[in-house]
């Protein structure tokens, strides 16, 4: 039978927690993916406040992880560039990223009118 879902965000959250301390890439990768399942088809389940010791991997903070991964992957293949002299490349990364980071609204933000931001 299948697990609760509580149950098996806490599961994938213990599993993703500690693959990130062994730093195996593909599993951490596999545990964001099944989290990010569960956090797409329930979005609404509660998240209650968890002991520290048995951490829940909130959407936030996957999609914040997975952010200071690419930019330190980003990071190393600029310093890998940058020390044979391949400056071409360097710039090509750099766009690269300029483009990736264009404000893109994201569902939140196009779903509901922010108060503030609506012109009367």
């Amino acid at each position: 039978g299948h697990l609760p879902i509580d149950l098996q965000l806490r599961i994938h959250s213990l599993r993703f927690y500690f693959f990130s301390i062994l730093e195996i890439e593909d599993e951490i990768l596999y545990e964001t993916g099944q989290l990010m399942k569960i956090y797409a088809e329930h979005p609404d389940i509660p998240i209650f406040k968890s002991l520290p010791q048995y951490k829940i991997a909130t959407r936030k903070y996957l999609e914040e992880y997975s952010k200071e991964v690419s930019l330190s992957k980003e990071l190393e293949e600029l310093n890998q560039y940058y020390e044979s002299e391949r400056y071409e490349d360097i710039v090509k990364l750099v766009l690269g990223t300029l483009e990736s980071n264009k404000f893109t609204p994201t569902k939140e933000t196009s779903r509901v009118p922010d108060r503030e931001t609506q012109i009367d």
